[in-house]
């Protein structure tokens, strides 16, 4: 058995079942259970409207008033206007049958079966010409329902107001079309506005049936895709929901305090206990919600629509009115309110009739018989959205029109009427493949117009725009402020987020990274930043730290560098002195040319101040590990030289007569320089070993002190500094066994002083250095080091005899004073005792000669 013929007999069992439970279902209604406008015509279209809507159990109650008058009224005027247009349909004349389905899907099944003629035998039609088109229904719940009878029946069918993205499977709706975008399109508006106000975190209620579970699961999906939003608490109300229900649903969703967004996804009445339970629970005014296309209806209710100040209505219809549709309602409603038999409208008479007492709908439909009888409803076809139910009827009619030189059968009128394009109420009407309308909304804020809301646009969002969201105006919110919708606040500077709850995009917990670590671009981890940077005050980026080095301009350097200045110009002037009297004989008994070795010493340990506190860099670092060095031993290697000299002189005398060997001038410079060599060659080697450089260091870890440094190594400092304590521990040791020559022979004291000075310098210098890691304070130690060094000896070697020049050495030499201690003359002159003032003055003739030291 072939699919169709399994699928026709299926049916016709299913049919009588379905018809007998609903008549027993309706039986006892108020009215006829099913409430038909029929016209006769050539070609008969068909409507499904909610005329009345279901209360405790039974379809007694009268709907709203766009939805009981506007719409069919809508519709037929539409088919009036075309059965006079000569233009199109040319001796064709439409008719209407018309049925209440009560917005329920059993009803508007039976309905259907009425309307198709159906409801005698399975397959027996009445003598009246056969549907060609159907408007309708408006819901999405009797749209799924009437659907399978439509398809297969190849009727096709228009809905004004049904929205569901269910409705956009054509395996499953073959005939079916509609002039409301699909809700998807309307889940992406939602979710434009959404993201164009930054909202990260927002509450949903939806009605629990096929509009409110589609859209919001729709929206649910979408939000688990998108990464700049989050879904929280989203709660469903049904048609049947208690108080205890809806209260329970609004604790809900009003447990975030800092959530102010609610998307409301819902058929009008279910939005109407919402907002009765929001009012019990005095929330009204304190949040912004994003109301779905169906709210729309809401706006008949004052009361209600009040309640919705400062939110945000997605519009699926155009706002342009249609005044001579109001002029023509206004009409119809006064003459039927003025005289009943001036209608054949079978639901104008009912609504009439309730006005007038006639049945017990009369306290229900009170405000909307005052309504009625009003002459100026300026804003009727806006509000029954009739543009889109008048556009419904011309698709059909142009569709008609197109196939009347074919066969005018479901499959063939259904292609025509995708293929259909025109210019209609509300602007260019034309489908899609699937039989959807391209998605465009008006965007509509809530806003207070004296005693009561109304709407005004501020927006519109079209698929066919690039920027699909635009703001034309500014939105009014229920409060002083903009809405808050976060569940989490955005972690501090240096937190991170670690995710927390049902939603880890939008929930998180924060936490604190360390000091020196930065958080990466999501916020989701903390990470290290490399040598020699630090976080920035936003924890976002790593900065280049300033390193610390002693700088020309800090005091200590200025101190050093005055100290340096000073004793540079007091060397000079001292070299200038010590020339001027180099004929002297306290000079030349000295040692000139020594002297002269140990000056340029103390020159070089002031002059490497300065490369001390010089920015390091490789050129500076190079003299700095060099001339640190050589400065001691530049000093000390030829005072060595002098004091061994000076030792052997005045000990060799006691025991011969005859002159020390190798004491003479010019060996003593060729014994200078070669100690002064061998530290060179040592410094050379090292760096030959490590190439001078200036390096960065962080000496305390994880901290922010980055330090610039010449590269000293440790084992360089001490070999050297080994070399020099040598020296300076010899230069000691011949100091203390000169410590006793004769009182004109003090030099070798002072000499002592010098190096007992020096050697407390290194023994202070070395540790201090290693331990402090403070580059300023290291800098000063070396400064310290050089300048002690260079000042003790310019002191104890130079200025001593600068003053015993000009006021000692003169005022003695005539006094008498006599000595024990043999002195040594030329290799030929025999020991003679210092006895008088004349054998002095031959002393010091013939010491000098020899070059031997004295006071």
């Amino acid at each position: 058995m072939e699919p169709r013929v399994w699928f026709a007999h299926f049916w016709g069992v299913t049919k009588f079942l379905v018809i007998c439970a609903f008549y027993a279902h309706v039986v006892n209604g108020d009215h006829s259970p099913f409430t038909r406008y029929y016209k006769p015509g050539d070609l008969i279209l068909g409507g499904l409207f909610s005329f009345y809507r279901e209360v405790n159990g039974t379809c007694s109650a009268l709907n709203t008033l766009r939805h009981t008058f506007g719409r069919i009224e809508a519709m037929i005027y539409a088919i009036e206007k075309i059965n006079n247009d000569s233009n199109i349909l040319q001796n064709v004349t439409l008719g209407y049958s018309i049925y209440d389905d009560c917005g329920q899907e059993s009803f508007g099944l039976a309905s259907s079966l009425h309307m198709l003629g159906l409801h005698d035998t399975c397959d027996a039609r009445t003598n009246e010409p056969p549907i060609v088109g159907i408007i309708g229904p408006e819901y999405t719940k009797v749209t799924i329902a009437a659907n399978h009878l439509f398809s297969f029946y190849e009727v096709p069918h228009i809905s004004a107001s049904a929205s569901s993205d269910e409705l956009s499977d054509r395996t499953r709706f073959p005939y079916f079309s509609r002039l409301v975008p699909s809700d998807n399109f309307q889940i992406g508006a939602i979710i434009d506005i959404i993201e164009h106000f930054k909202w990260k975190y927002v509450s949903a209620v939806y009605s629990n049936e096929d509009y409110g579970e589609h859209g919001i699961g729709e929206l649910i999906d979408r939000s688990l895709k998108n990464d700049k939003f989050c879904l929280g608490a989203t709660v469903a109300i049904s048609e049947s929901a208690t108080r205890s229900e809806v209260d329970r649903a609004i604790r809900q969703i009003s447990r975030r305090a800092d959530v102010e967004v609610i998307v409301l996804f819902s058929l009008p009445g279910i939005a109407q206990k919402f907002l009765d339970g929001m009012a019990r629970a005095d929330l009204i005014g304190k949040y912004t919600m994003i109301c779905s296309d169906a709210i729309i209806a809401l706006r008949s209710n004052q009361v209600y629509f009040n309640q919705l100040k400062g939110s945000i209505l997605i519009n699926p219809y155009s706002s342009q009115r249609l005044p001579y549709f109001d002029k023509h309602i206004n009409e119809v409603g006064k003459a039927a309110m003025d005289d009943i038999n001036s209608t054949n409208n079978t639901f104008i008479r009912a609504l009439v009739n309730g006005c007038n007492g006639q049945n017990k709908n009369r306290n229900e439909s009170e405000k909307m018989c005052a309504e009625l009888n009003q002459t100026q409803l300026t804003d009727y076809s806006l509000r029954t959205w009739a543009a889109i139910v008048i556009d419904a009827v011309n698709v059909i009619a142009h569709a008609l029109n197109s196939t009347r030189s074919e066969k005018t059968d479901g499959v063939n009128l259904y292609n025509q009427i995708l293929n259909t394009s025109f210019y209609g109420e509300r602007g260019l009407i034309k489908f899609m493949e699937n039989g959807d309308f391209p998605g465009s909304y008006i965007i509509e804020n809530i806003v207070q117009d004296g005693d009561k809301c109304t709407s005004r646009v501020v927006g519109r969002w079209d698929t066919q725009n690039e920027t699909r969201l635009s703001f034309t105006g500014d939105v009014q919110w229920p409060f002083d402020h903009d809405p808050i919708a976060i569940c989490s606040q955005p972690c501090p500077a240096g937190m991170v987020m670690k995710e927390h709850g049902d939603n880890p995009l939008c929930c998180w917990e924060c936490f604190e990274c360390l000091d020196y670590q930065i958080t990466s671009d999501n916020g989701t981890m903390c990470l290290e930043c490399p040598d020699f940077y630090w976080p920035d005050t936003a924890r976002t980026k790593c900065e280049l730290v300033d390193p610390k080095f002693m700088r020309i301009g800090d005091p200590a350097a200025v101190f050093f560098i005055l100290l340096s200045t000073l004793g540079l110009i007091i060397s000079v002037l001292t070299s200038v002195v010590y020339i001027y009297h180099r004929n002297h004989t306290l000079i030349k008994a000295s040692g000139r040319e020594v002297m002269c070795i140990i000056m340029i010493g103390v020159v070089l340990s002031y002059i490497m101040v300065f490369f001390f506190v010089s920015e390091p860099k490789n050129g500076v670092c190079g003299v700095a590990r060099v001339g640190l060095i050589m400065s001691f031993t530049w000093t000390y290697a030829p005072l060595l030289v002098k004091v061994f000299r000076i030792n052997r002189i005045f000990h060799s005398a006691q025991k011969s007569p005859q002159k020390p060997k190798y004491i003479e001038t010019s060996y003593q410079i060729l014994f200078s320089i070669f100690l002064i060599s061998f530290q060179l060659v040592i410094s050379i080697m090292w760096i030959t070993i490590k190439e001078p450089a200036a390096v960065k260091e962080n000496p305390v870890l994880y901290q922010r002190e980055v330090t610039l440094r010449c590269n000293f190594q440790q084992v360089e400092i001490i070999t050297s500094s080994i070399y020099n304590i040598i020296l300076i521990g010899l230069c000691c040791y011949y100091a203390i066994r000169t410590r006793k020559l004769p009182d004109n022979f003090k030099e070798t004291k002072f000499i002592g002083v010098s190096v007992y000075i020096t050697l407390s310098i290194f023994v202070v210098f070395i540790p201090s250095y290693f331990v402090v890691t403070e580059p300023v304070t290291r800098s000063a130690i070396l400064c310290g080091a050089v300048v002690g060094n260079a000042s003790t000896t310019l002191v104890c070697l130079f200025l001593s005899k600068l003053y015993a020049v000009y006021f000692i050495v003169d005022r003695n030499l005539p006094s008498k004073r006599t000595s024990s201690i043999p002195i040594a003359h030329s290799s030929n002159t025999p020991v003679t005792t210092v006895e008088n003032s004349s054998n002095r003055e031959q002393m010091f003739a013939d010491v000098s000669t020899d070059n031997v030291s004295v006071m």
